[in-house]
C-alpha cells in the first residue's frame, strides 16, 4: 500500500528534547493506530539510535540495554524511555515504520552535564610573603562547558562577596600585600544546576612591625607603670622587652603579659611596680619571626618630685581592689583612679590602681575581652601565638599615660593632673589585583 503525505501515518514533526544527565528522556512518537493494529503483520514501529542500530521493534527491545523500554499509554503511543541518561545518549533518535515511503519522525536529544571542577590550585591553604605573585586556578568539565568566575569573600569585613578580575580558569593577584589576605572563591557555572564551587585561603607572611603607644613617658620615683608594645607580624616568632643590655623577665617587680589582639597582632605589656633610679631609662621593644627583625624604643623617665616651701608631705597610695569597671572614676577619697584588668593565668584578678598609684592604662576599653597568652619565664619573650581572644577595636586604640593622679590634699588643694594621649590608627592601602584568563 502507497501513502501519501496527506494520509499522516506518522506525525513527523522534529523534536528537540533537552535532559539533565541522571534524568530520565521520554521521545515522543504518534502512529496512527488504523495502520499499527488493523495491518500489525504488515507494519512495524522501530526506533533507531544515533549510530543506526535499531533498539526495538514494536513495543519489544532489541537492544542490550536494561534502561530503554518503549511506553504506550494509548494506542497511537510508541514513546522512547531512556532511564538514567548520559552524555553518551545523545544524538538524534529515528521512530520509523516501513510505509512507501518509510514514514519517520526525527528526535533530538540534548543531553546537559552540571559543572564539576575537575582540577585546582593544591593546597588550598595558601601562605606566601608579600611582593610575590600568587596564582589560582580552577579546571571545570561540564555541558555546555561552564563559566569560572572570581570572588573575594571579604571575610574580615562587611562587604560581603564581591566579584574580582575577569571570568577565566586563572586568578593572578601581583604584588601582593596583606590587604588580599582571605578567602578566595572560583564558581563554575553553566546553568545547568547546582553551580559548584571551591575556596582557597590565602595567608600573607610579612616581617615584624611594632606600635609603641609613645616614645617617652614620665613617672615619679616608687609609683607604678606600665609600658606596652604592639607587634603586628605573620607569622608571630619572638617577643620580648629590652632594657640596659638585658631581656627582662617576670620578677616581683617586673610582670610581663602577652594578649592576642588578633590573628597577626599582640601586646607585650610590662608592668614596672615601684619604680627605682635603675627602672629609667630607654627600653627597647623586639620582634623577630623568619622574615626579619624589628624594634623600636622608647625613653622612662623621672618626674622630679613637687615640694612645698614650708612642709614635706608624703601620701601613702590607695589600697588594690579588684574589678573591672571600664568607669575610670572612683566615688570618695580615690578618684579619678585608673583601671587596668591585669592578668596572669587567673581570670577574676582585675586591678585597680587608686590615688597617688598611677601609670599606662588602657582607656575605654573591654578590658574583660583580652585573655594572657604565655610569656617565658626565663627571658619574658613570647613563644608561640596561643588562644585566640581580640583586644582592642580594629578601628584604632587609646592609650592614656597618666603622669600623677594625686588625691587632694587635706587642706583641699588640688593636686596635679597630667594625661597624654595617643591614638594608634591602622591605615590599610588597597593592592591592585592583575587577572589572566
Amino acid at each position: 500500500m502507497v501513502f501519501t503525505k496527506e494520509d499522516r501515518v506518522i506525525d513527523e514533526t522534529p523534536l528537540t528534547i533537552h535532559v539533565v544527565t541522571g534524568q530520565t528522556a521520554s521521545l515522543p512518537c504518534t502512529v496512527d493506530p488504523r495502520y499499527t493494529e488493523q495491518y500489525a503483520d504488515q507494519y512495524k514501529v522501530i526506533w533507531v539510535n544515533p549510530v543506526d542500530t535499531a533498539i526495538s521493534i514494536q513495543d519489544r527491545r532489541i537492544l542490550n540495554d536494561m534502561r530503554i523500554s518503549v511506553e504506550r499509554p494509548f494506542l497511537r503511543d510508541w514513546n522512547l524511555h531512556i532511564r538514567n541518561v548520559s552524555l553518551t545518549d545523545a544524538g538524534i533518535y529515528r521512530c520509523q515504520i516501513n510505509t512507501r515511503p518509510v514514514g519517520t519522525k526525527r528526535v533530538e536529544l540534548v543531553v546537559h552535564e552540571p559543572p564539576t571542577i575537575i582540577d585546582h590550585t593544591k593546597p588550598s591553604d595558601i601562605e606566601r610573603p608579600e611582593g610575590e605573585t600568587v596564582e589560582l586556578f580552577c579546571n571545570a568539565s561540564g555541558t555546555p562547558p561552564p563559566l569560572i568566575t572570581w570572588y573575594r569573600l571579604n571575610k574580615n569585613n562587611d562587604k560581603g562577596r564581591e566579584l574580582v578580575g575577569q571570568a577565566g580558569e586563572v586568578l593572578m593577584i601581583r604584588n601582593i600585600s596583606r590587604i588580599c589576605a582571605d578567602t578566595y572563591e572560583c564558581v563554575a557555572d553553566n546553568k545547568v544546576p547546582p553551580a559548584i564551587s571551591h575556596h582557597f585561603k590565602i595567608t600573607i607572611q610579612y616581617a615584624p612591625e611594632i606600635n609603641l603607644p609613645n616614645s617617652r613617658l614620665g613617672q615619679y620615683m616608687g609609683k607604678d607603670t606600665i609600658l606596652e608594645c604592639e607587634v603586628k607580624a605573620f607569622p608571630l616568632g619572638t617577643v620580648k622587652w629590652r632594657h640596659r643590655g638585658r631581656t627582662l623577665a617576670n620578677t616581683l617587680t617586673h610582670e610581663l603579659n602577652l594578649y592576642n589582639k588578633l590573628d597577626d597582632s599582640i601586646i607585650l605589656s610590662l608592668r614596672l611596680q615601684q619604680i627605682k633610679a635603675e627602672d629609667f631609662g630607654e627600653y627597647e621593644c623586639y620582634a623577630d619571626n623568619e622574615l626579619g627583625i624589628t624594634t623600636k624604643k622608647m625613653t622612662l623617665y623621672e618626674i622630679p618630685s613637687k615640694r612645698s616651701s614650708s612642709t614635706t608631705t608624703t601620701t601613702t597610695p590607695a589600697p588594690m581592689k579588684w574589678g573591672n569597671s571600664r568607669d575610670r572614676h572612683n566615688q570618695g577619697e580615690t578618684s579619678r583612679a585608673n583601671r587596668y584588668q591585669h592578668l596572669n593565668g587567673d581570670l577574676d584578678n582585675n586591678v585597680e590602681y587608686g590615688g597617688k598609684n598611677s601609670g599606662l592604662v588602657r582607656d575605654n576599653q573591654k578590658t574583660d575581652q583580652y585573655r594572657p597568652n604565655r610569656v617565658d619565664a626565663q627571658d619574658g619573650a613570647l613563644r608561640s601565638n596561643e588562644g585566640r581572644n581580640y583586644g582592642p577595636s580594629d578601628s584604632g586604640s587609646k592609650y592614656t599615660g597618666v603622669i600623677s593622679n594625686d588625691r587632694k590634699s587635706e587642706n583641699g588643694s588640688p593636686g596635679m593632673n597630667s594625661v597624654l594621649l595617643m591614638t594608634a590608627m591602622c591605615i590599610c592601602v588597597a593592592m591592585a589585583i592583575g587577572v589572566v584568563s
